[in-house]
């Protein structure tokens, strides 16, 4: 074996080394990607189980609540025939109070929704950028295949590189990678603590809903035998 063939294989190793290191990191940023994206369709989830589910059935609750309760103080009637208006006022009050702050909600969280839109517009824009750069890097390698294939000239490519320029090269590369991978090592603990976050979200979904058809049968009930509770 020769010098340089000696040099050759030498920086060959430390190469592969660092390839590896770089598709290690590659992997855990791809976990990390799955978990996030996991975490994105469980949260969706939840919100639209709450919102479209639970939310209407226990606003249907308060509808029936209000009419039940409407018939049972409008059936209480003094010794002349009539009911306690203050009373139907204010009953009604606390329902229109009820509905306005359901309201505010409604749009806060609608207004808060909108600022998550657009910020997954921004960050598809930085996808679709990631993705040019890949098409335009694989568009000069692929320029760089012809050329071998034709036996044309390629700039650069006689280049002769000393061991130094070499390893000074790789170990710049492995101080990246290393930082890299300690920022994906730091985002995955974020990450897997707000999917655990999620996953209890879940189970609270799933324990309001059984509250709510609970007091759904009540309700249900009541109103069924409506006239048991009233003086008609």
């Amino acid at each position: 074996m020769t010098e340089n063939q000696a040099k050759s294989s030498y920086s060959q190793k430390k190469f592969e080394k660092l390839w590896s290191e770089i598709l290690h990191t590659k992997s855990i940023a791809y976990l990390l990607r799955a978990k996030i994206e996991q975490n994105l369709a469980l949260l969706i989830s939840n919100i639209n189980s709450s919102l479209m589910g639970n939310r209407q059935l226990a606003n249907q609750n308060t509808e029936d609540v209000q009419y039940n309760l409407t018939k049972i103080v409008k059936s209480r009637v003094d010794d002349t025939g009539a009911s306690d208006d203050g009373l139907m006022f204010l009953l009604n009050v606390s329902f229109a109070e009820h509905r306005l702050k359901l309201n505010q909600r409604i749009n806060e969280v609608s207004a808060e929704l909108n600022e998550v839109n657009d910020m997954l517009l921004a960050i598809h824009r930085k996808v679709m950028k990631t993705n040019e750069e890949i098409i335009t890097f694989n568009s000069k390698k692929l320029e760089k295949t012809y050329n071998f294939i034709m036996n044309m000239p390629d700039e650069g490519s006689s280049e002769t590189l000393s061991k130094d320029v070499i390893n000074k090269k790789i170990e710049t590369l492995r101080a990246k990678n290393k930082r890299t991978l300690k920022k994906t090592e730091t985002l995955m603990g974020d990450v897997n603590k707000a999917l655990a976050e999620t996953i209890d979200a879940q189970v609270e979904v799933n324990e309001k809903r059984e509250r709510i058809f609970e007091n759904r049968q009540v309700i249900s009930g009541i109103r069924k035998d409506i006239e048991l509770f009233t003086d008609d």
